[in-house]
C-alpha cells in the first residue's frame, strides 16, 4: 500500500482535489438497490483480533502511519481531506487496520466493543473522489466525496456520501457519514461514535427499503390489471 500521506500524483488529482461541482448538503438521489453501499460502509460487522485493544493502534496500523509520514513531509491526517483519502483508499485496498486508524479513538472503540468494522470488503472496481471540505466549527468538519463502483448488474454506480471529520490529538479523524438514500427524506446519518444508534438506522432504512419494494410491486401489478390492451380470457 502506498503511503496515504504522500502529495498525489497527476493521475490520482482527479480523486484527492476537491470538486466544486460536488458540494456539502447534495446528494445523489439513490435507488433502492443503492442503500446497501452506505449500510456496508458503517455496518459490516467482523472478528476483531484477539489482541488489538480500542483505541490502541495495531503494529501494522502504527507501521502505515509512519510510511504515511514519509510521504514529502506529511502525515495522514493533516487536513480533513486527506484523511477521507486515506480511509477510502485503505478501504478500497480492503485495509480494514488502515481504514480503522482513520476513526476517532471513541469511534474505533465503541465499534471494536460489539465487533463492527466501518468498511465494507475491499474492491478492485471501486474508485472515489474526495470533494469539497466545510468546516462546520473549529475542530470540525464535513467532507463530500463520490464512491463509484459496479452494481448487481455490472453497471457503474456512483453514491454521494458526506464524512464528519474531527480534529484529535492524532489530526483529523472520522466520526461518521451522512448520504441520501431517499429522495423525499433527509439524509441518513450515522455516528461512528453511537455503534447501536447506528444499527437502529441499519434496521429503520432496511424496514423503509421493503416497504417501497413492497409498494412499487403493486403498483406494478395494478397497472398490468388496469392495461386496456390485455388480452381477456376467451
Amino acid at each position: 500500500m502506498e503511503a496515504c500521506g504522500r502529495a498525489p500524483h497527476a493521475a490520482e488529482a482527479a480523486r484527492w482535489r476537491p470538486e466544486s461541482t460536488l458540494k456539502d448538503g447534495e446528494f445523489q438521489v439513490m435507488d433502492r438497490r443503492c442503500y446497501h453501499t452506505l449500510l456496508a460502509f458503517s455496518l459490516t460487522t467482523g472478528l476483531v483480533g484477539c489482541g488489538d485493544q480500542p483505541g490502541t493502534p495495531s503494529p501494522q496500523a502504527k507501521s502505515a502511519e509512519r510510511a504515511a509520514v514519509a510521504g514529502q513531509g506529511t502525515s495522514a491526517g493533516t487536513s480533513p481531506a486527506q484523511t477521507v483519502f486515506c480511509f477510502l483508499e485503505a478501504v478500497r485496498l480492503g485495509d480494514d487496520t488502515a481504514a480503522s486508524h482513520m476513526l476517532t479513538d471513541l469511534a474505533r472503540q465503541k465499534t471494536a466493543e460489539i465487533n463492527m468494522v466501518v468498511a465494507p470488503p475491499g474492491s478492485d472496481t471501486a474508485s472515489f473522489r474526495v470533494g469539497q471540505t466545510t468546516m462546520v466549527q473549529d475542530g470540525l468538519a464535513h467532507v463530500a466525496c463520490c464512491w463509484t463502483d459496479l452494481d448487481n448488474e455490472g453497471k457503474p454506480r456512483t453514491d454521494e456520501i458526506v464524512w464528519t471529520v474531527r480534529r484529535s490529538g492524532r489530526g483529523w479523524r472520522i466520526a461518521g457519514m451522512a448520504a441520501k438514500i431517499f429522495p423525499d427524506r433527509p439524509p441518513v446519518q450515522l455516528n461512528f461514535e453511537d455503534p447501536q444508534e447506528m444499527l437502529r438506522q441499519q434496521k429503520l432504512v432496511e424496514h423503509e427499503a421493503i416497504q417501497r419494494a413492497g409498494q412499487q410491486e403493486r403498483q406494478a401489478s395494478r397497472s398490468a390489471d388496469q392495461d386496456p390492451f390485455q388480452t381477456g380470457p376467451k
